[in-house]
């Protein structure tokens, strides 16, 4: 047996998770209470019941809270629960009384299903109470609230009343119906998005809506140019792309495929040496963009996860590719002691709003220097991605781009225009890597 003396640090969790007024009324429900029963009386149903109610105060007295939040203590340190055991635990709270055998009598006849449906009702009730409290508060505040953090309202709002139409029934489809929409899509394909650069769709088969691509390069290495032409692509196939840039300003990478899209070299562009030949060529190009590019909104000005949700959930025409650029740049909603759990955060974020949205996401990511430091094979490899391990446990294709020759200079077996694209993962295709072709003058990728 467990035997954890930890009495005065368990006294101060109860008095930090419950509000204990001792002349409030211990009142509790009969469907409250068959929740309880059923949690002490069975090991498995407890643990389903756990999952769904994760928090005390979605009980409504504080005699149930109390006992909640104590099986809970129990359940995380490993402890037996029983009804012994937990009348031991019980009574090293102060000021309340517990009576566990009004738990006996709602178990008469005990169905495990009954429990599980009855903590889905009180669920379902505590979201309710959640969105009427948090409705009030932002009547209330209105006048004074500032704009970040009326949006942390509007967040959680959005987050408990999307939690509740869950709960509400849908609609099963029958098998016929289910079958006849897998035949329609293996005719006619509308969940793969094609890469516009048709050696990286050899190799991966595409995108899938509904899932993360990861593109990953040290800096200098092509990762933004790649993007700029991905974008360029896209857009000129009729996606329609949202761009959270967090390096870069929006008139930038506009100016970026401008250029990809005519033959003036860059160069010219930075030492100001343009000639009346080039602004022609550059108005011409733009006159032919501006069709394609009404359908890319590019957000440079916000750096936090949070603003980020915000925007997606609130914008009128969902976009079909979201392009973040990049991830190890974004503040997540909720610091985190480690920023590999940061990250894990922003991750899944994208990861449950692409499929909530349905939309394909292209996360850039930074690659660690240990790319630099090896002594031999230089060459990325997954490991190499800052916080590899959730970025690449959530995305269905990693891309790692290596200019060999801006590494090596004239060592290297690659022509100096000759960027490697290696898919460390696809889910669809082969892992290895093509060999991408830059015009150095435009930045155009082939």
């Amino acid at each position: 047996m467990n035997n954890l003396n930890y009495s005065e640090k368990y006294r101060k969790l109860i008095a930090e998770t419950l509000t204990v007024n001792v002349s409030g009324s211990l009142e509790t429900t009969k469907e409250q209470r068959y929740i309880i029963g059923s949690a002490i009386l069975d090991d498995q149903t407890r643990q389903k019941l756990l999952e769904i109610l994760k928090l005390p105060s979605m009980f409504t007295s504080e005699h149930n809270q109390a006992i909640w939040q104590t099986i809970i203590f129990m359940y995380r340190n490993g402890m037996p629960i029983e009804k012994i055991t937990l009348d031991r635990e019980l009574k090293k709270i102060d000021k309340i009384k517990f009576d566990l055998s009004i738990y006996d009598d709602s178990l008469v006849k005990y169905n495990p299903d009954v429990a599980i449906n009855e903590a889905n009702l009180l669920y379902a009730e505590y979201c309710v109470r959640n969105i009427k409290t948090k409705t009030k508060n932002i009547y209330k505040s209105l006048d004074s609230i500032s704009i970040k953090d009326l949006q942390k309202l509007l967040i959680n709002q959005m987050t408990d009343i999307e939690e509740l139409t869950k709960m509400l029934p849908q609609k099963n489809k029958s098998n016929d119906e289910i079958f006849e929409e897998a035949s329609k899509n293996i005719e006619n394909p509308v969940n793969i998005i094609p890469f516009p650069i048709q050696s990286l769709n050899l190799a991966s088969g595409g995108m899938t809506v509904g899932h993360t691509t990861t593109i990953a390069a040290r800096t200098g290495h092509g990762k933004t140019t790649l993007t700029i032409n991905l974008i360029d692509g896209w857009l000129k196939q009729g996606h329609t792309i949202r761009l959270y840039q967090r390096e870069q300003k929006a008139h930038e990478i506009i100016q970026a495929c401008i250029l990809i899209n005519t033959d003036v070299d860059r160069e010219r562009i930075r030492k100001k040496t343009i000639n009346n030949d080039d602004k022609l060529k550059i108005a011409k190009a733009i006159k032919e963009m501006k069709p394609f590019y009404e359908n890319l909104t590019i957000i440079d000005d916000v750096d936090n996860m949070e603003d980020t949700i915000t925007d997606i959930v609130s914008c009128v025409n969902k976009p079909s590719i979201i392009i973040d650029d990049f991830i190890q740049l974004v503040k997540p909603s909720n610091e985190r002691a480690s920023r590999r759990f940061e990250i894990e955060d922003i991750m899944k974020s994208y990861h449950w709003l692409q499929k909530r949205y349905k939309f394909s996401t292209v996360a850039i990511s930074q690659l660690s220097r240990a790319v630099e430091s090896r002594q031999f094979d230089n060459e990325p490899r997954l490991s190499d991605i800052a916080e590899s391990s959730i970025i690449e446990q959530l995305s269905e294709n990693v891309i790692l781009l290596w200019w060999d020759y801006k590494f090596n200079g004239a060592k290297s077996e690659y022509d100096k225009n000759q960027i490697k694209a290696i898919f460390g993962k696809t889910r669809f295709g082969i892992t290895g890597y093509k060999m991408l072709t830059m015009n150095e003058k435009t930045g155009r990728i082939s």
